[in-house]
């Protein structure tokens, strides 16, 4: 996960979703057993969730190891991250989430125009969502960001950047097809 949800699952196991496959470790069966990654995903992302949340179904146990030391540098700006999020949206969040379903139970769908439950307990964040999900306040965010990186801001305002651009990209795919 990152790192990022290590406290949150310490001595649990990790949820598919958060699974990603920059550093980690898995016996061949196991792998052959998931079926090992999907190359239908177009670009960046979708595939490492895609691969936990098979994991998770087939009950094979995803753990973070917070003592494990592992080095996957990237030089990365949060301008990058955010091209990255909204090409994950544009060309494959679709596909994942056609192929898995119940993930949108799991995250902030209502920010992608979908229901994630019944519609009227829905329709605030799908009304707050439509004011605040834009390219305008998205390159805000991300300008004040850029400026205060030096500071440990919050995952939220970093889950709002990238998660707010996923929605651009899927939402663009849905009116461009």
């Amino acid at each position: 996960s990152r790192g990022r949800y290590g406290p949150d699952y310490k001595d649990k196991l990790l949820p598919g979703r958060l699974f990603t496959s920059n550093s980690f470790y898995i016996s061949r069966k196991n792998f052959e057993k998931a079926g090992q990654f999907d190359t239908n995903f177009r670009g960046w992302g979708g595939e490492d969730i895609d691969f936990g949340l098979r994991l998770e179904n087939l009950g094979i146990p995803i753990k973070n190891v917070p003592n494990a030391i592992t080095y996957h540098h990237h030089k990365r700006t949060i301008a990058s991250l955010v091209e990255d999020f909204y090409s994950f949206g544009e060309n494959s969040f679709a596909y994942l989430i056609n192929k898995h379903p119940a993930f949108l139970k799991q995250i902030p769908a209502h920010f992608l125009g979908m229901s994630n439950s019944n519609a009227r307990a829905n329709l605030p964040y799908r009304l707050m969502s439509a004011f605040i999900i834009n390219g305008i306040t998205l390159k805000a965010a991300e300008k004040i960001t850029s400026l205060f990186h030096n500071f440990n801001l919050p995952d939220s305002i970093f889950d709002f950047i990238f998660w707010g651009n996923l929605a651009l990209g899927y939402k663009n795919r849905r009116k461009n097809p």
